[in-house]
């Protein structure tokens, strides 16, 4: 390839062609557990109520519930992603080969919030509104008591049912059930099949009864009641690649191969929240006169964006970190 800039306005065009392509035909699944919240500003206070409350029998006056009792503090944050190309190389280069470099930079740009949330869930990095971690086992439940969305079960069909359980106890400030209902399962790879088994089989295996293994099968009662999301971002076991903005994040805590997620996601907002202040920007330095490409002979390639992750209402989502795998 000649480079001059009428090649280099070409070049940089399909480039960024070939980027946005990548960018709108990827598959992200952040949306499936968190809530898009747009951003105007750098840092974003927002209000959260504690355990709604249901309609009481209007006796006298109206009793005033705080609907924005907790402030939740939340700070954008910037992220980039840069590629190189060496002049000399693209001068020589017969075969594209740097189309699907693009590609990939498309992709992980459109897959920027997955690994957010991923590294909030598997290491429990946000608070709750509370002042709790997100995933804990002692939040105030506003009757002066406690409850947890944390427990420690390996993934079977009947602790499945437990956790499920679980969430559908919890209950509103005036004791009345929340009516929760969870619709997802989240799980690393490693739990895929088990997964598979209890949400799609027809048939599934008899727990133990008097201490004895059972033989055969029966009916499995939970097919089809929550729809399952494979996250293999879930299991990454090395730092974390997130930074937020303080010093680097190191894994922890419970093993991220067995540890799996609950959702109620049929709510007005869900359990996660993606806060986006700027979506990926795509900026080209290819000017023959830019002083990388004169200095070094490189055209660079890059992106940005700003945003973060924040947690909603604790009581939409539950996680189950212990256990051993069955």
């Amino acid at each position: 390839m000649i480079v001059n800039p009428a090649n280099m306005q070409i070049f940089f065009t399909n480039v960024q062609t070939t980027f946005w392509t990548a960018y709108g035909a990827a598959a992200p699944w952040w949306s499936q557990v968190a809530s898009l919240k747009p951003s105007q500003t750098e840092i974003e206070q927002d209000g959260w109520p504690g355990m709604i409350p249901t309609l009481r029998e209007w006796i006298g006056e109206r009793v005033v519930n705080n609907m924005l009792g907790h402030t939740y503090t939340l700070a954008n944050l910037p992220f980039e992603l840069t590629l190189d190309v060496d002049r000399f190389k693209l001068e020589d280069d017969t075969h594209g080969v740097y189309a699907p470099y693009t590609q990939w930079m498309g992709l992980q740009n459109a897959k920027w919030p997955d690994y957010m949330i991923a590294d909030v869930m598997r290491l429990n990095l946000r608070n709750s509104y509370d002042g709790v971690a997100y995933y804990a086992t002692n939040h105030p439940d506003g009757l002066g008591g406690t409850f947890s969305n944390q427990l420690s079960l390996a993934l079977t069909p009947d602790n499945f049912q437990t956790a499920r359980a679980t969430m559908a106890k919890y209950v509103s400030e005036n004791g009345r059930p929340l009516g929760l209902s969870a619709d997802l399962l989240v799980v690393p790879p490693s739990l895929e099949i088990t997964a598979l088994n209890i949400l799609n089989a027809s048939f599934i295996a008899p727990t133990l009864i008097g201490g004895n293994t059972q033989v055969g099968a029966n009916e499995n009662m939970l097919k089809g009641i929550a729809r399952l999301l494979v996250v293999p971002e879930l299991e990454f076991t090395g730092a974390s690649t997130v930074f937020f903005g303080t010093t680097a994040l190191t894994t922890g805590g419970p093993d991220p191969a067995k540890t799996w997620y609950l959702f109620d996601t049929k709510r007005p907002i869900r359990s996660h929240v993606f806060q986006q202040r700027e979506s990926p920007v795509f900026v080209p330095r290819v000017a023959m006169t830019d002083p990388i490409v004169f200095d070094q002979h490189k055209f660079l390639f890059g992106s940005h964006a700003r945003g973060n992750i924040g947690v909603s209402l604790p009581w939409l989502s539950l996680r189950s970190v212990g256990g051993t795998l069955p």
